[in-house]
C-alpha cells in the first residue's frame, strides 16, 4: 500500500480509514475491527462461536479509538492462537 495509508507503526491512517478502509484481527472467529465513518470512530468485538456481538463503542479522537482497539485485542483475543 501506499505510505499514505499506512502510518509508521503500520496501522491505517486517517486518509486509509476516511477512504473505507478498516482495520481488523480475528483469531478462532473472535473478531475486533476499527473502522471511520462521518468523522467518528467505532471499535467494535465479535464472538462467532457464540453469534453475539461483544461490544461496540465510539470515539470522536482516532488515537483514543486506536487505543482502545489494541485493548480490545489483548483482552478479547489474547491467549486464542493456536
Amino acid at each position: 500500500m501506499n505510505d499514505k495509508f499506512i502510518t509508521k507503526d503500520g496501522f491505517l491512517s486517517v486518509y486509509a480509514l476516511s477512504c473505507g478502509y478498516m482495520e481488523q484481527l480475528a483469531i478462532n472467529n473472535k473478531q475486533v475491527t476499527l473502522w471511520a465513518d462521518c468523522g467518528i470512530y467505532h471499535v467494535r468485538g465479535h464472538d462467532f462461536n457464540e453469534h453475539k456481538r461483544i461490544f461496540w463503542n465510539t470515539y470522536q479522537k482516532l488515537t483514543v479509538a486506536r487505543k482502545a482497539y489494541k485493548k480490545a485485542i489483548k483482552d478479547n483475543l489474547k491467549g486464542q492462537q493456536k
